[in-house]
This record gives C-alpha cells, sequence and structure tokens, in this order.
C-alpha cells in the first residue's frame, strides 16, 4: 500500500460543511491573508464535498446537494458558453453520486437563495459514490493497512488492484468477483483520496486544477 499522509474528512478547516464556507463577498481570515498586509489570496486548500439529491432541470447545470451535516442547499454551475462538460460528467453526475468542489464560497442568488455558485470546471470533480461511502473510504484509507482479501476477508496472497494499489485478494476469482459488484466504481474514489492524501493542504502556493 502507497505511503499517504493522513486525511480527515471530518475535518472542517480543508473539508468545511456549507455552514463553514467562506462568502464569496468577503475575505474570511480562516481561508484568506489579511488584505491589510497587501494582496490578499487563499492561505490553504479546502473542498466541499457534497452528495446529489436532485438535478434541477434548467439552461444550466443545478443541483440541490447536502452535505456531511446534511445541510441542503443549491449548487449552480455558471460556466463559459465556450466551455465542454467533461464526458465523464454524464456517467457520474446522478442522484446520489458526490460532487467535490474545491475553493467554494457560499452565494446569495438573485432570488434570495443561499448556496454555491461554482464558475471553474477546474475546480469540479464528480464520484461515482455516496458521500457516506467517500466518507469510509477516508476512513479505512487512515488505517493501518490489513492483510485480508477485499472480498471474502480471507488472508490475501500477494493480489492487488493494479490501479489503486490498495485493495487485496486472495486470488483472481474473487479479484474479478469484487470488481463486478463493487470495486469498479470504489477503486475510482480510492484513487481520488489517495491523491488528496498526497497534497499539502495546508500550504497554499497555486490552486489545484484538474
Amino acid at each position: 500500500m502507497p505511503a499517504f499522509t493522513s486525511i480527515r474528512f471530518i475535518s472542517q478547516e480543508h473539508f468545511p460543511t456549507f455552514a463553514e464556507l467562506p462568502e464569496d463577498d468577503d475575505i474570511d481570515l480562516r481561508y484568506y491573508d489579511d488584505p491589510s498586509y497587501g494582496v490578499t489570496g487563499p492561505i490553504k486548500h479546502w473542498c466541499l464535498l457534497v452528495e446529489i439529491v436532485e438535478q434541477i432541470p434548467y439552461l444550466r447545470p443545478m443541483f440541490t446537494v447536502k452535505d456531511k451535516a446534511g445541510k441542503q442547499f443549491l449548487v449552480a454551475f455558471y460556466l463559459d458558453n465556450n466551455i465542454v462538460q467533461p464526458k465523464i460528467w454524464e456517467k457520474r453526475c446522478k442522484v446520489g453520486g458526490v460532487i467535490a468542489l474545491m475553493y467554494a464560497t457560499s452565494h446569495y442568488f438573485a432570488d434570495g437563495q443561499h448556496g454555491v455558485r461554482v464558475e471553474e470546471v477546474e475546480n469540479i470533480k464528480f464520484l461515482p459514490c455516496s458521500l457516506d461511502s467517500l466518507l469510509r473510504v477516508g476512513d479505512d484509507l487512515d488505517k493501518p493497512a490489513d492483510n485480508k482479501c477485499g472480498s471474502c476477508r480471507s488472508p490475501a496472497a500477494g493480489l492487488q488492484c493494479s490501479r489503486c494499489s490498495v485493495v487485496k485478494y486472495c486470488g483472481k476469482d474473487c479479484q474479478t468477483r469484487d470488481w463486478k459488484m463493487r470495486h469498479k466504481n470504489e477503486c475510482v474514489v480510492i484513487q481520488q483520496v489517495a491523491e488528496w492524501m498526497g497534497k499539502d493542504w495546508e500550504d497554499f502556493d497555486e490552486y489545484w486544477m484538474d
């Protein structure tokens, strides 16, 4: 298993709930430099994790979502007209799936709703799992690795997923069965969590763009 830096999705510092987000028209010193010292900018990285509750039919992508505290609110994408949405969005953009929004800020829309307005496609990731499943993967990767088969939980035999390099198996049959039943989507999530675990969330040098 690769060496990861510990990551805690329960942390409000780097994975805030909606209530903890900075407002888009304010300089929140929990997230940004003090403007009295000159040009302001982010002092750390953060990501809002939400689960899609409803896709709202409209001219642009709009969703009712819920955060890890269960708070429901609006997320609306205001992307440039010339932006081509990644094809993977069509496959993963489903009710029950997760949207990860880097550098999210809260916004008051013209109709009075309080939600999140997203303008940069590079700040958006769709994950093929529920929010509870994502939080569980984060907790599992934070624990010491065991040597159990990811399918039947018997002792593993040196076989592991070649994509995530995390989940182990006792044999090819278990690996094939687990891929079809569970691991195909979970593997994408594990790889994303592993990528986040390899980053320094405290040290802001530049925006992370997908």
